[in-house]
């Protein structure tokens, strides 16, 4: 007998990644403010780094190959500076929080005598690296690389002065192509998504909403904005038999330092069907910027799905009746006759399934792509010989 073997082999030529040492974060989505709701306004009071100066926080690199030439230390290749204000004011406005004062009032702002809570942030962990990769030319504006920071969040509450709220979230930006900037600019794209990701905190989020003095006043409330959501629907084409409601939930919040009883929440969620698959993206849209849903999760199915089962099931039987016909001849036997067919199959089929927590600006995109018809069955054959 032979043997024969073949061995395939490959060669790439790559550039070295600029960003193999930065931490990937998961950018979490935002929960978003209902537009009408009784927010409280949102101050931010700017960010501290507890970091000594010198501190080592990457690496800088050069030419094509992203060749190490330094380390980037903190307070002499990057700084913090005016783009973390920025970038927090635009992580809460996409998910709209309130926030007061204006980064560019010279003098006093009245505006913020109307924030109820305080926002600051603590750094106290930045790593950076960036290459520059036209080293000859010593072009120092344009980079490619990325940053990472751990922002540690106090909430501030004036009325009771007092923090009321602490959480930590993270942050990461990567990039393998070469753009105008560096690693400052890496850094605050980092803290952006530290900040999106602070937006995306339930307990913050819980705590920015004004909670109702009782329960049939957070009941009251939650009835005109699912009036105001189904009224939606029904104005996009949704129809009555297509509105379903999943559950409904009218009960205390407490404080998070106390315990105590703080207020009041309640909560209905609804299930929609949509039949046009061409218009998913723009009916969230709607739903979300207009109709004021908070949180979405999108599935699909099959309209009527008799059809593609039946196909599936008989597939299925063939492909049963092709392997028993395969184990019968390697055991030297004939397969007979069918003596029991059973369907094991679960209920349901796989699909895509998208959880969208607040409007972004953009439109939303929500590919169908395939759905998988699974039909699962046990044949039993009698063996003849």
């Amino acid at each position: 007998m032979r043997f024969f073997f073949a061995v395939l082999g490959s060669v790439l030529l790559l550039g070295c990644s600029a960003t193999g040492s930065i931490p990937a974060v998961t950018t979490q989505q935002a929960l978003t403010i209902s537009e009408g709701s009784n927010a409280k306004p949102l101050l931010f009071k700017g960010v501290r780094v507890k970091l000594q100066p010198g501190e080592d926080v990457g690496k800088e690199m050069g030419g094509w190959l992203c060749k190490n030439r330094g380390r980037i230390s903190w307070k002499d290749g990057i700084d913090i500076g005016d783009e973390v204000q920025e970038a927090f004011r635009d992580a809460m406005k996409q998910a709209n929080y309130p926030v007061v004062g204006s980064p560019d009032a010279l003098f006093d702002d009245p505006s913020i005598s109307k924030a109820e809570l305080y926002v600051a942030g603590l750094i106290d962990i930045v790593q950076a690296d960036a290459c520059y990769p036209d080293d000859d030319s010593r072009d120092y504006k344009h980079a490619k690389g990325g940053a990472y920071v751990r922002v540690n969040w106090q909430v501030y509450d004036p009325l009771v002065r007092k923090v009321v709220y602490q959480v930590s979230t993270e942050g990461s930006y990567k990039t393998d192509n070469t753009m105008p900037a560096n690693a400052r600019l890496f850094m605050a794209f980092a803290f952006a998504r530290a900040a999106n990701n602070l937006a995306a905190d339930q307990g913050f989020h819980d705590l920015v909403m004004r909670k109702q003095s009782t329960a049939a006043a957070a009941q009251s409330d939650l009835a005109g904005k699912a009036a105001g959501l189904i009224a939606r629907a029904k104005a996009l084409g949704i129809a009555d038999k297509d509105i379903n409601t999943s559950g409904y939930s009218v009960g205390p919040s407490y404080a998070p330092n106390t315990g105590t009883i703080d207020g009041y929440r309640s909560f209905e969620g609804l299930v929609l069907k949509w039949h046009n698959v061409d218009t998913v993206g723009k009916t969230l849209d709607a739903l979300v910027q207009e109709g004021g849903a908070t949180q979405i999760s999108v599935g699909f199915t099959l309209a009527d799905p008799k059809a593609a089962q039946a196909e599936a099931r008989a597939l299925a039987i063939g492909d049963a009746r092709s392997r028993a016909q395969a184990m019968a001849g390697a055991a030297g036997v004939k397969l007979g006759k069918v003596l029991r067919v059973s369907d094991l199959s679960a209920s349901g089929y796989s699909s895509g399934n998208f959880d969208i927590k607040g409007g972004a600006a953009a439109s939303t995109q929500v590919p169908v792509g395939q759905l998988d018809v699974q039909v699962a069955v046990e044949v039993d054959f009698a063996i003849d010989g």
